[in-house]
Formats: structure tokens, sequence, C-alpha cells
């Protein structure tokens, strides 16, 4: 399973936190995915990495990967 390509089906969140003074970054369909950067690019990038850990960890531990839904809405 390509992460890069599967992450990037994914609707990304992000938003500034002025009580943080950083950029979060989430997959809406993966709230567990969650990270922070000092610009909204670093936020994402991050954010590719925690889900490539996150894919790899379920998929070792069997769990039910949500579907994206981007792809959910082109049907």
């Amino acid at each position: 399973m390509n992460a890069g390509q599967l992450f990037s089906n994914y609707i990304v969140e992000t938003w500034y936190s002025e009580k943080d003074g950083v950029y979060l970054a989430r997959i809406q369909e993966v709230p567990d995915c969650i990270t922070d950067g000092k610009t909204r690019e670093d936020a994402i990038k991050e954010l590719e990495k925690v889900f490539e850990g996150w894919l790899e960890i379920a998929v070792e531990d069997n769990l039910t990967i949500p579907k994206p839904k981007q792809a959910n809405s082109a049907a």
C-alpha cells in the first residue's frame, strides 16, 4: 500500500493556533493523525509522515482504515 498516494486522497484540514503559535494539520477521516508546524506546509509534511506510521500500525494490527471521503464523493 502506497501511503503517499493514499494520503493525497484524504481531506487535510489546517488552521492556525493563536494559543500555540503554530499551524495544526489533521486528516479529517483519521482524527488521531494531527501535527503542527511553523508553517502550513511544515504541518502538512509532518502529517504525511505521521500518517505513514499510523498506516503501518493499522495494517500490522489489522485495523480498519477509513476510506477517503473524496473518493466516496466521486462515486
